[in-house]
């Protein structure tokens, strides 16, 4: 999650030596010198952790309202006692603001608070939502991930919830269609079976990155990430502190970093193809037609560096660029010649295969 440094807000001006006198007057309904102080420093990262911890409710409203018309990208309230009744005022006066990320960890937001932020975020810029420590349980996970399709949320921390397997998977589910590239449950109360149903609900997802350390998984729960793997764009899969043997612990390490090398070098090799200059189409080329320049190019690399085979299938079957400039048609030949290729290279290799390996359809 976003780190927040503290703020410049303190001090900026000669009337208002505290926050607290910038604050007396945002309760009482007058907003133009926070606003201004906040305006003068240039402030995009405001910490209020434990600054706000006496805040009554309906204060929050006020306080969402002063933030409106600045520049504050980045806001902490960790820490400030926000209950649901606090959430349901701030909540409705995001939609107004700059801000991209907000972190309300350690707080006191429960199912209703979060199906009310969620609600909110609808129409915000928020793309990073911190709600670490707080009290949603199963039923706000799946309050929360009912909201989530519309929202511009890309990373969320959930950690320290007492999430169970039956939130975990209702969430998971939620996360087809939204923009989710980042998840943390990490020390809920996932349990293997959670692990193992939450895998199985986010193989449509975008998610890059996902933590599940210290949730009691054992090997079990960790099987149907492993067929996920081959099916998603995850980079990263933490699952630290849990019930796993060292033996699945390495498979699956071995797993996750050869799938993120397949998905890092892939897009690499097309950007190459793309932008090469005429001299190095004539060089690597010669009077090879264009429709085959991509295949003999990302060969040619193949065959020098000894990629893995599952790289080219890659690029060539999975790459939305390369799907639109070919058509399902095309695609087809493409994946012909990457056969031709495949059993080339074993060949050269010395392997002695005759028959050719399945590639992804």
């Amino acid at each position: 999650m976003e780190k927040y440094n503290t703020p410049r807000v303190a001090n900026a001006t000669a009337t208002f030596t505290s926050l607290q006198d910038l604050f007396n007057e945002v309760f009482a309904g007058n907003y133009v010198n926070f606003r201004q102080c906040l305006t003068q420093t240039s402030c995009q990262t405001l910490k209020l952790s434990q600054k706000m911890v006496d805040i009554q409710p309906d204060a929050w409203s006020h306080f969402g309202l002063a933030l409106q018309g600045t520049s504050v990208k980045c806001l902490d309230l960790s820490l400030n006692k926000i209950d649901d009744a606090s959430i349901s005022r701030f909540a409705p006066t995001l939609k107004n603001t700059a801000l991209i990320a907000l972190k309300l960890t350690h707080n006191c937001i429960g199912p209703q608070g979060a199906y009310n932020l969620g609600q909110n975020l609808v129409g915000t810029k928020i793309i990073k939502l911190d709600l670490a420590i707080n009290i949603l349980g199963d039923s706000g996970a799946i309050a929360l991930g009912q909201t989530l399709v519309k929202t511009p949320l890309q990373q969320l921390n959930l950690a320290f919830n007492q999430i169970g397997y039956n939130g975990a998977y209702a969430f998971g589910k939620s996360l087809n269609g939204t923009a989710m590239t980042h998840i943390d449950l990490a020390r809920n109360k996932l349990s293997t079976m959670g692990s193992f149903l939450l895998g199985t609900t986010v193989n449509n997802t975008k998610l890059h990155y996902v933590n599940l350390n210290g949730n009691r998984i054992g090997d079990d729960g960790l099987a149907s990430w492993r067929i996920l793997l081959s099916q998603s764009q995850l980079l990263k899969l933490k699952f630290d502190s849990n019930l796993v043997s060292p033996s699945m612990t390495q498979a699956m390490q071995v797993e996750i970093t050869g799938h993120r090398n397949m998905l890092l070098m892939a897009p690499y090799l097309y950007s190459r193809l793309r932008f090469l200059s005429p001299t190095e189409k004539a060089k690597h080329f010669g009077s090879v037609s264009k429709k085959q320049q991509p295949l003999n190019y990302a060969g040619g690399i193949l065959m020098r560096t000894e990629l893995p085979c599952e790289i080219f299938c890659h690029i060539l079957n999975y790459l939305p660029l390369m799907r639109t400039k070919t058509g399902s048609g095309q695609a087809k030949n493409y994946l012909q010649l990457a056969q031709k290729h495949q059993l080339k290279r074993n060949l050269a290799l010395g392997s002695g295969k005759s028959k050719l390996t399945p590639l992804p359809t």
